[in-house]
């Protein structure tokens, strides 16, 4: 099922929509549509056939709160290009892609993404967080991501259970925040072809006793100190690469600002 609502829809139930079980379903948001009650499209990320909640572009800013327990069911989320949606409350995703080609932004904490793929290719910004990454979480960013208040990334792995963060910010990509990326649980690889800004002098902190690996393509530009976690005396070393790339990368600071 796709269904598309610029208008009203109400469940008097407590539900406005509810799709089937193991359909690629799809619910198209336009600015200013009203759902009253729950929405489920049917199939939440753990599912091999995922449903994609998609905000439209309209004429207006659209406002949307609650994924993750209003809107349900889907592992897909899509921000249309030209779209500009506003993020209320707490909103959380597990499992799936998430694609913003538009604007989304919110007036606390970003995207809170369990096991979610996340590509950026517009504006993705939060107050106290960009976009938070928990377990086996990636980003790609060749657009703007960005915290006025607190880390613009965050991974926070998993404590329990070994778990990797991909984070690769391409050369159109700029990621900027108190801190720009942090890893708080769990090995992070982070990639960096654009510029990487942390507000607060740290441009990248990652998280002490886990084999990190910082990618620095030639042209990539940190605002901040990197720090990698794990210095040579520990048994969990991390380690800072020197990529290939189409020009001569030049980097001073190590054993400093890396």
């Amino acid at each position: 099922t796709t269904l598309t609502n610029a208008g009203t829809i109400i469940g008097t139930g407590g539900t406005a929509v509810q799709l089937n079980e193991f359909q690629t379903n799809r619910v198209i948001v336009d600015p200013g549509a009203v759902f009253n009650g729950t929405v489920s499209l049917g199939n939440p990320g753990a599912y091999a056939y995922k449903s994609t909640l998609e905000l439209a572009s309209g004429t207006s800013i659209g406002t949307i709160s609650g994924i993750g327990s209003s809107f349900t069911g889907f592992g897909n989320l899509t921000v249309d290009a030209g779209a500009d949606w506003t993020l209320s409350g707490s909103n959380k995703l597990t499992g799936g892609d998430v694609t913003v080609a538009g604007t989304l932004g919110s007036g606390g904490a970003g995207l809170a993404l369990t096991s979610s793929r996340v590509g950026n290719t517009g504006s993705l910004s939060g107050t106290s967080s960009g976009v938070q990454l928990h377990d086996s979480g990636s980003l790609t960013n060749s657009g703007s991501l960005t915290s006025s208040g607190g880390d613009a990334v965050d991974f926070y792995g998993n404590r329990t259970v070994v778990a990797i963060g991909a984070i690769v910010n391409d050369a159109s990509g700029v990621i900027s925040g108190t801190i720009g990326v942090r890893g708080r649980y769990g090995s992070t690889t982070l990639t960096n072809a654009g510029t990487i800004t942390g507000t607060g002098g740290t441009a990248v902190q990652l998280n002490e006793f886990q084999t990190n690996r910082v990618i620095v393509d030639p042209g990539a530009v940190f605002n901040g100190t990197v720090n990698g976690g794990n210095p040579g005396v520990y048994a969990y070393k991390s380690t800072l690469e020197l990529a290939s790339g189409t020009s001569i990368g030049t980097i001073s600071g190590i054993g400093s600002s890396f």
